[in-house]
């Protein structure tokens, strides 16, 4: 097959065997995880997947009678990229999903208020008026600040999830195992099993 296992300074070749399997099925684990995972934080796993990539590389390159020693410090500056990046990934998906800010809508209705204050600001020296642009500045910054306050719910009131079609995670556990959500699943099955027995 052309491939030579050795020792490579383990006491004999089933030790290093076993070193190695130890360290590829996590690795290949890992990278399964890794390219089907589904969630937000994903990159993490890339860490994990460094850290037996290196150590794998140590084994099989090194000849120094220690290994697995200091994996941390060679992994620290991958690990100063990703976590950052992994955190920021965090607060624009919990910006948006949780709080409800869009910073991307928001710019584009900033960018289309602009360009009508440009056209209102170009007629206005023009001397041109035309129906389109008959709001002025102030009247935009006012319907601007009432509009946001109609939006944005005052403290004193409280928004229920039916009207923003929203539901937290603790709304959703106390609609599924409330009383009589319960009671009528204990019902169904009380009901399936004595037509059952029947």
């Amino acid at each position: 097959m052309g491939i030579t296992i050795t020792k490579n300074g383990f006491p004999n070749i089933n030790v290093y065997v076993w070193f190695l399997l130890g360290k590829l099925v996590p690795l290949y684990l890992l990278l399964i995880w890794f390219l089907t995972c589904r969630h937000w934080w994903y990159h993490i796993i890339l860490i994990p997947i460094l850290m037996y990539g290196f150590q794998i590389f140590e084994g099989v390159i090194s000849d120094d009678n220690f290994i697995d020693t200091d994996n941390i410090l060679w992994l620290l500056p991958f690990c100063m990229i990703l976590v950052p990046v992994v955190y920021f990934i965090r607060i624009k998906l919990y910006d948006k999903y949780v709080h409800g800010i869009d910073l991307e809508a928001m710019e584009d209705e900033l960018r289309k208020l602009k360009e009508k204050q440009d056209n209102d600001h170009e007629d206005s020296k023009t001397g041109s008026t035309s129906t389109t642009s008959t709001i002025s500045t102030s009247d935009t910054r006012e319907n601007l600040i009432t509009k946001s306050s109609a939006q944005t719910p005052s403290p004193s009131t409280s928004i229920t999830s039916e009207e923003t079609g929203y539901k937290s995670f603790s709304e959703k556990i106390n609609e599924k195992l409330s009383t009589r959500k319960l009671e009528s699943q204990f019902k169904q099955l009380q009901n399936q099993l004595s037509d059952w027995s029947h």
